[in-house]
């Protein structure tokens, strides 16, 4: 990196890789190089062109690894001797076979290890993804309402305006700010400690897009704590799933969280926006919506019996990965 950055270089790129970490994303790594986001979209696109740095998402204990299907780790790797010198008396084989199975760094993490064994185990994460020996795996969402799946089209209604999706449509994602972070292989992370618990507070900064309203009906404050009041939550149902199928509405109603305003009132506004079309992974849904990671979680776990998950790696991210 020192020969990519020469003399004549931009003093914007030294000042970017001067405050790089595997635990930042974007948007921080903007804020403390004193960047705009767009300077640094550009600096990280150079970067990736020229193979000296890949787009990861920020390491944080959530992140799920397993070994890449092309991993060089035979016997007589070369890999071998210089992860041994990287991290004296640790074994590559050994370590690495630890993420045979999918495998999140909270997992790895024991609260009574010393803060310097987490930390080493950080570091050995990091030298990995550089090598392109791990990958991170994401949890997608699959809406399957009826035994017979989704309905091969659907009309949702938006106000006065009628919108078509198909299962058929195709989509193309990009990283988004919030969740990438630069990974490069020179530089060692700054502020390891101090990043990774910012890069853990698994919280959106991003304000909320406005949200999709079916009825011209305040929604906002509805509660439902008596028997008189039955009527009226199920027309709130009804008037939440309007534009669902008979069939699918009957499947969803059968769900206990359905009695909870606000979980069917979210639930809702997600399928909507097709989040649960195996498109859009857990990661992206919270940077998108603003939600918590523990608020997806729950909702998930509450609509269990519509909603299938399954984990598989971010295309938008095995598209940037240098060889």
């Amino acid at each position: 990196m020192n020969d990519f950055t020469s003399l004549d270089g931009s003093p914007s790129l030294v000042r970017l890789l001067s405050q790089y970490s595997p635990l930042k994303n974007l948007q921080t790594l903007a804020a403390d190089a004193d960047l705009t986001l767009s300077h640094v979209f550009e600096l990280t696109a150079h970067m990736v062109y020229w193979a000296k740095a890949t787009v990861i998402f920020p390491v944080c204990s959530t992140n799920k690894y397993v070994i890449a299907p092309n991993a060089p780790i035979h016997l007589n790797s070369p890999l071998v001797d210089k992860f041994n010198e990287a991290f004296p008396g640790s074994n590559l084989i050994r370590v690495i076979s630890e993420f045979s199975l999918p495998t999140s760094l909270g997992q790895k993490c024991n609260p009574l290890c010393h803060p310097s064994q987490q930390s080493q185990l950080v570091q050995m994460i990091i030298w990995m993804l550089q090598h392109h020996l791990l990958l991170q795996l994401h949890t997608y969402i699959q809406y399957m309402p009826t035994e017979n799946g989704l309905l091969h089209s659907k009309t949702y209604v938006l106000g006065i305006l009628d919108f078509e999706f198909r299962d058929d449509k195709k989509y193309t994602k990009s990283p988004s700010p919030r969740n990438s972070a630069i990974l490069s292989n020179s530089y060692p992370p700054a502020n390891a400690e101090r990043s990774r618990a910012e890069s853990e507070s698994g919280t959106s900064t991003v304000s909320e897009t406005p949200e999709l309203i079916t009825r011209s009906i305040n929604l906002e404050n509805i509660s439902f704590t008596s028997a008189e009041a039955e009527e009226d939550k199920q027309d709130y149902q009804e008037e939440l799933l309007l534009d669902f199928a008979d069939e699918e509405r009957s499947s969803i109603f059968k769900i206990p969280a359905t009695n909870t305003p606000d979980d069917l009132k979210l639930f809702a506004k997600l399928c909507r926006k097709e989040y649960f079309q195996g498109n859009h992974h857990i990661e992206e849904i919270m940077y998108l919506e603003n939600l918590r990671r523990s608020q997806l979680l729950q909702l998930l776990d509450k609509f269990r019996d519509v909603l299938i998950t399954y984990e598989t790696e971010d295309p938008a991210i095995a598209m940037f990965s240098c060889s």
